[in-house]
């Protein structure tokens, strides 16, 4: 059986998600979050030429390195 991560508000199957869950867990657009993946800044998962997704630790992770500091949120 497969576990289930929650990430946001959904269930993320395999830690995997799709750019519009990771859009929105990372409260932006999803043209946003394509032009941060185009530049390198967010990691993807590509599956054929259209397909892609993005881990959970990814999304964590870039979430922290943009975090300013004083802004050390729970």
């Amino acid at each position: 059986m497969q576990e289930s991560k929650r990430l946001g508000s959904g269930l993320v199957e395999a830690g995997l998600v799709r750019a519009g869950e990771a859009a929105r867990f990372l409260a932006v657009s999803t043209r946003h979050l394509q032009n941060l993946t185009k530049e390198g800044s967010v990691p993807s998962v590509r599956f054929g030429k259209r397909g892609v997704r993005y881990t959970r630790e990814d999304l964590v992770d870039f979430v922290s390195r943009h975090r300013r500091a004083g802004e050390d949120h729970a």
